[in-house]
């Protein structure tokens, strides 16, 4: 959605595009593919040193990239896997799997720790 918002497509089925499913069989919190960062200056690189394991529960995908935003990882199949925003903007990280079920997982974790942080940030400088 946030690419589509951005001006960007979308792959509307990827097992009908002829791709990868990124459909899982095994549950939720446990991973089955792994991401590459591409993006060294990137908030994802922040808390994810080169790559990780993942979880994979999409039938979408990033056809073409939205404008003011940039790749920061992607998949063994080359798929984008995560974006940010490439302008200036307060925080803007968007993922293709659930961090969120993960948090037992160290990487995962701080993941979703960074966006329970910038989500508090963004509350205490509106009050």
């Amino acid at each position: 959605m946030i690419n589509v918002k951005f001006g960007g497509t979308l792959y509307q089925d990827l097992k009908a595009a002829g791709k990868q499913e990124h459909k899982q069989d095994e549950p939720r919190p446990d991973a089955t593919h792994t991401i590459t960062v591409t993006d060294p200056d990137s908030e994802l690189a922040r808390v994810v040193e080169g790559s990780c394991r993942v979880n994979s529960m999409h039938h979408q995908a990033i056809k073409v990239l939205g404008r003011g935003l940039k790749r920061t990882a992607y998949s063994e199949d080359g798929l984008v896997e995560a974006v940010e925003s490439a302008d200036d903007y307060p925080f803007l990280m968007a993922v293709q799997w659930h961090p969120e079920e993960m948090v037992g997982q160290p990487v995962q974790r701080k993941i979703f720790e960074e966006f329970v942080t910038k989500c508090r940030e963004a509350a205490t400088k509106r009050s």
